[in-house]
């Protein structure tokens, strides 16, 4: 019984991956764009992220939705995935209007 517990723990673990982060650069026109990815805030641009990613032994890759707010312009948002070892910018033009 003790045996199982261990053997399904080893699965799940080998299933589940390994963690990485991949880096972003997030700039914004005008700076000062409130951050969020998945929802959780991650400071204000400009701003150089280590974002956490999942990946498993499928090679499937998660994937994270990044926004911009900022009072007074519409919400921007983008795709998020990891790239390897590299370094990606991203670089949003705020429209006006609502939001923030």
């Amino acid at each position: 019984m003790k045996m199982h517990g261990i053997w399904s723990l080893i699965c799940l673990l080998l299933l589940a991956g390994c963690g990485t982060s991949g880096q972003f650069v997030v700039k914004s026109e005008p700076a000062g764009a409130e951050i969020f990815i998945d929802g959780r805030p991650f400071g204000r641009t400009p701003a150089t992220l280590q974002v956490p990613f999942v990946e498993n032994k499928q090679m499937v890759t998660e994937k994270k939705i990044i926004s911009l707010k900022m009072s007074g312009y519409k919400e921007m948002k983008d795709v998020l995935t990891y790239q390897g070892n590299t370094s990606k910018t991203l670089d949003f033009k705020l429209e006006p209007g609502s939001g923030g």
